[in-house]
């Protein structure tokens, strides 16, 4: 504050000045002659009109305002910024928001409401149609707890994340199940079908060196399952011609082909079991010999008896069997199940007859050569198809409850 004070002596006499303490600055003194020079300061006009003097202050400004909105977050509208000395800031509700003003001379208060959201009703259950089982209906209210559990077969797992949660659910392939025993034809039925086993030991007689191939699953084509086979069991038996012998080795081999390509089969894994007699007289081992080998038999074969582990997955394989012994002219018999009552066909219905080489299934047949041991691929041009036990089809077991029944 800037005061100016003003003594009027008797004429003639001047004029006493100075400044009083307050907003000033300089040099505080009484001047009591001479001539006294008014200025003007920061935002202080001064103006003279003759012996009138008008002091005056500039208008205060407000410095510059800058408001706006980010365009960031959970925002929408116009987003930027105004700037200006003076600027009118308002604010509205949006949706569920409300908004309430209180003024009270220069100040304000704004209140901000959320709408109050109830909880919602939910429904969760089971419909009482398709495959489904336990308690069929739903159950309703505000806050419910949805639970999921695996069934037969079926496996869930869960991944939490936060306030989400993910639920994997995975079931096992219907057709690759897991296998404990498993057969390659049915047992029902007279030893007159075709299609059941075969009981006759006069029927499927091997000779030494004779291999044979056949689809392993003679009904159903492919391999139904998983499976790692511990035992494989064949229905077998020896003839009587086998007693004329007081020393002998048999040896049985069985062995598992893939397809290759078109023509062409390719071992996967094969073993052999060997059984020997020293009898010292023909005539003194009849009777043992029948001990040992006559009547219908499991012949036996466990896993470790083969090139590598026994591991069958759903798919289409061949079975091989290879019988060898010691004195060639031993047979040896499997029961099983014929594709027909011979192997001798006589071409193509409609057609002219003619003996052709048609067998009743692909790569199925007898290897036109002897044999001691499996070749590592085997051709369909190898394998003859017009002989009894070219359609002859051994029973197969393969078992994991317990080696022998």
């Amino acid at each position: 504050m800037l005061e100016t004070r003003v003594r009027a002596f008797s004429p003639g006499g001047g004029i006493s000045a100075s400044l009083s303490a307050g907003n000033t600055s300089g040099t505080l003194a009484l001047v009591s002659s001479g001539t006294m020079y008014l200025a003007g300061g920061n935002n202080i006009t001064l103006s003279q009109n003759n012996n009138s003097i008008t002091i005056s202050g500039a208008n205060a400004e407000g410095g510059s305002n800058t408001l706006g909105m980010s365009n960031i977050g959970n925002t929408s509208g116009t987003t930027g910024v105004v700037s200006e000395s003076a600027i009118r800031f308002l604010l509205a509700g949006g949706n569920n928001i409300t908004l309430s003003q209180s003024l009270n001379g220069a100040s304000g208060t704004i209140t901000i409401s959320a709408f109050g959201q109830s909880v919602e009703s939910q429904s969760f259950g089971m419909s009482n149609i398709g495959n489904t089982s336990g308690t069929s209906g739903i159950a309703s209210g505000g806050q419910l707890q949805f639970l999921l559990a695996g069934g037969n077969n079926v496996t869930l797992s869960q991944s939490l994340n936060g306030a989400s949660g993910t639920i994997s659910v995975s079931g096992i392939n219907p057709g690759a199940q897991a296998m404990s025993f498993w057969q390659n034809m049915g047992v029902a039925g007279s030893t007159d079908n075709a299609a059941s086993i075969r009981v006759s030991t006069g029927v499927g007689s091997w000779s030494h060196g004779e291999l044979k191939i056949f689809p392993l699953d003679i009904g159903n084509n492919i391999f139904a399952g998983n499976m790692t086979v511990s035992t494989i069991l064949f229905n077998v038996t020896a003839f009587s011609s086998l007693t004329a012998y007081s020393n002998y080795t048999l040896t049985f081999r069985f062995g598992l082909y893939t397809i290759a390509n078109s023509s062409v089969l390719s071992l996967l894994n094969s073993g052999s079991v060997s059984f020997g007699s020293s009898f010292g007289t023909a005539s003194g081992a009849s009777g043992n010999h029948a001990s040992l080998f006559a009547g219908r038999r499991h012949l036996t074969m466990n896993s470790s008896a083969f090139s590598a582990a026994i591991n069958m997955t759903q798919g289409l394989y061949y079975a091989a069997i290879l019988f060898n012994s010691s004195q060639n002219s031993i047979p040896f018999g499997f029961m099983g199940a014929a594709l027909g009552e011979t192997g001798v066909r006589s071409g193509t219905f409609g057609a002219a007859s003619s003996t052709q080489t048609l067998g009743a299934i692909p790569f199925m047949g007898v290897h036109t050569a002897s044999t001691n041991a499996f070749p590592a691929s085997v051709a369909a041009s190898d394998l003859q198809k017009t002989a009894y036990n070219a359609i002859f089809v051994p029973n197969i077991m393969f078992n994991n409850n317990q080696s022998l029944f």
